[in-house]
């Protein structure tokens, strides 16, 4: 029998595995066109997951995990926003641009090792309410999403353009 995900663990988890599936389609991308497109959905996907975290699940999480590991997560959002701000702008015929998507995948896939075996675990151990903070994780994200529907350009781009989130709201950079 398994046992199912408390629901904040479930969306986070559902959110870095369709991440991931982005990376994929990266790699299989045929023209620059396709490559623009999925960069623009793999750097506006992680901005949205790194604001719903640093918004709601870590602050949740403070006191019942241990503050090196909330710490590190900081850190680590704050190295992949400097590396899509890299991207952001650009597209495949710019210097590096490959290279920034190629470290921007490595810093994803470590950050969600540590995230789900580490903070994660340390999450369901806890006595923090993970199923109330899922559905005010799911209400943030879906208002965020609904938000960036509205703002994100039209039609076909030749390069990333990633919308910014933070405390002023959400905006073109």
């Amino acid at each position: 029998m398994f046992l199912k995900d408390p629901k904040a663990i479930s969306l986070l988890k559902k959110d870095h595995r369709a991440v991931d599936k982005l990376f994929l389609q990266y790699e299989t991308a045929e023209t620059p066109q396709d490559k623009v497109d999925v960069v623009q959905e793999i750097c506006q996907a992680l901005m949205l997951h790194a604001h719903i975290e640093e918004k709601l699940f870590y602050p949740a999480l403070r006191g019942k995990v241990k503050a090196d590991l909330l710490d590190e997560a900081f850190v680590e959002h704050e190295s992949l926003k400097e590396l899509i701000a890299k991207i952001d702008g650009k597209g495949p015929d710019d210097a590096y641009f490959d290279a920034h998507v190629t470290v921007l995948r490595e810093y994803v896939h470590h950050h969600v090792k540590e995230e789900e075996g580490q903070i994660m675990k340390e999450a369901e151990a806890s006595n923090v309410d993970l199923d109330d903070l899922g559905e005010k994780l799911e209400a943030l994200k879906l208002k965020l999403e609904q938000k960036i529907g509205q703002m994100e350009p039209e039609g076909q781009h030749k390069h990333v353009e990633v919308l910014q989130m933070d405390g002023r709201g959400i905006r073109h950079h």
